[in-house]
């Protein structure tokens, strides 16, 4: 019995290094870069672009609007985040845009979700 508590500790330690989860994220789930352009006036700031959406009973991207965009405009990202499928997720996502002297990650919150693209 020891051995089985040893090995479930193990296996929980390192599985946010080797990319398990044991969420009911799916490997289905589609999240890609976008080609987002920013102004030469904004190549050395860091800032944050936050979007929220649903997911329609296919995972595609509906009802997408900004939470934060302080400098650039918000088509780019929303016909991004359009091309996702998030078949996992549930009730309401967020999409995070980080800029920091050039696109650095895109982070995806939800019920049961949670995925990151560096």
């Amino acid at each position: 019995m020891k051995f089985r508590k040893w090995l479930t500790l193990l296996l929980l330690l390192i599985s946010p290094l080797v990319g398990w989860s044991l969420g009911k994220q799916s490997n289905k789930d589609k999240i890609t870069w976008c080609q987002i352009d920013t102004p030469h006036h904004l190549q050395e700031a860091q800032f944050t672009a936050v979007f929220a959406f649903e997911t329609d009973q296919n995972g595609k991207p509906v009802n997408i609007r900004k939470v934060l965009n302080p400098f650039l405009g918000d088509e780019a990202f929303m016909a991004c985040i359009s091309g996702w499928s998030l078949p996992s997720a549930s009730g309401t996502v967020t999409a995070s845009f980080q800029w920091k002297w050039g696109w650095t990650e895109i982070e995806v919150k939800a019920k049961g979700l949670k995925k990151s693209l560096p």
